[in-house]
């Protein structure tokens, strides 16, 4: 790091983390004190209470150097004015490629980025991803989905035959084909709830309740479950783990707990993209956290490279990034496929998530026939939170 600034070297910056620091944070830490001589103090806290917290310490003078916004926290994090713009770093955006553009976009306002993110870094850019079992495609002479994946094959269509293949009651026990999160479908299909527009240097937010893509993302989830009946109500890791489910997604393969996985199950684990409608441009549902400087903090400069130090992948060792070859490949694949992340929740639950999960299970957990009504039913509460919303935002500049 031979580009550090002398005048920044020994200071001390404090970051607020939502959990004990991992290992790996440990050890990033730890070298980074060795390269610049800056000690990094983690302020310990859950993920449920990090937006309570952060805002308490920016509003008592106490905020820390560096902190994360997320889409669950989205657009509160601008409503408080908690971040400043990362114009106060260094961030040199124009002349390092690193940097994930498309996942800050996302998270911009106004035209201007509160927080940074890095391709393919495990604390930025996660992605929706299918984990199969691949003992069982073996076993019954099928294609695996990252197969399928590799000759342009995998998509809805190919996934619900999968599902379907392996859904079946045998010596009274039940199992399904797959098990996802509903609105990885949502996501798949480039769509959500909302959307954000930015033009020029004004971002507003719009209701997309109407949208043919949404409707038909709903409706497929519904089908999975209510038509096909590849999908449970509810399951646990432990069905994955023991051949109950074929097939899961989670946000990201990286941030799992690969011990959990490698201690519960015995049979060989694949990995592969989340899949899209056929014939639709891929797009890669993404869980979008961008990492910037909170309002007040003392030393942004150093603060804003040890977050470049953090979100680069070359810090940390592959196995801490990769559970096995097929997550390797896909990630290098998705790194660069568009992103689509789950902003809505932010804004439908913004007065309480109570609206969000309302709206949600209001859609997911209706009949097929009656996704497009429930859409509909709650447009009228949306257009007036996002009314609220502006309301607040007003102020912001």
């Amino acid at each position: 790091m031979a580009s550090f600034p002398a005048d920044q070297k020994n200071k001390t910056i404090r970051l607020l983390y939502w959990s004990a620091p991992t290992d790996a944070m440990k050890k990033q830490i730890a070298d980074f004190k060795e390269k610049t001589g800056v000690t990094v103090n983690v302020i310990q806290t859950t993920w449920d209470l990090y937006p309570s917290r952060l805002t308490t310490l920016v509003a008592s003078n106490s905020a820390p150097d560096i902190a994360c916004s997320t889409q669950d926290w989205w657009p509160s994090s601008i409503i408080k004015n908690l971040f400043q713009d990362i114009s106060v770093g260094a961030f040199d955006l124009e002349n390092d490629p690193a940097y994930d553009t498309e996942i800050m976009d996302i998270c911009s306002w106004n035209g201007k980025y509160y927080g940074v993110a890095v391709k393919n870094s495990v604390s930025s850019s996660t992605m929706n991803v299918i984990l199969y079992n691949k003992t069982m495609f073996k076993r019954a002479g099928r294609e695996t989905p990252f197969e399928l994946w590799q000759k342009g094959q995998w998509n809805w269509d190919t996934y619900l035959e999968a599902a379907k293949a392996f859904t079946k009651t045998q010596n009274g026990t039940k199992y399904y084909g797959t098990a996802v999160a509903p609105e990885s479908y949502m996501l798949s299909a480039g769509t959500d709830f909302v959307k954000f527009v930015t033009s020029g240097n004004k971002t507003s937010i719009k209701n997309n309740l109407s949208d043919p893509a949404l409707e038909k993302a709903w409706k497929f989830y519904v089908d999975t479950r209510e038509v096909y009946n590849v999908e449970p109500i509810t399951m646990t890791a432990n069905d994955f783990y023991t051949g109950k489910i074929a097939m899961m997604d989670v946000t990201d393969a990286r941030a799992l707990d690969f011990n959990e996985i490698r201690s519960n199950m015995t049979d060989e684990l694949g990995v592969a993209p989340f899949p899209c409608p056929a014939g639709q441009t891929p797009v890669a549902g993404a869980k979008a956290l961008v990492w910037g400087i909170p309002r007040g903090a003392k030393t942004p400069i150093a603060a804003s490279y040890f977050i470049r130090y953090m979100l680069d992948p070359n810090t940390l060792e592959e196995s801490d990034l990769y559970i096995n070859s097929e997550a390797k490949q896909v990630y290098a694949s998705l790194v660069n496929m568009k992103k689509n992340a789950l902003m809505s929740r932010g804004v439908v639950g913004y007065s309480t998530m109570d609206d969000y999960w309302g709206l949600f299970s209001e859609v997911a957990y209706g009949k097929p026939d009656q996704v497009a009504v429930n859409l509909k039913s709650w447009s009228s509460k949306l257009d007036a939170t996002i009314k609220e919303i502006e309301k607040e935002i007003s102020s912001f500049s």
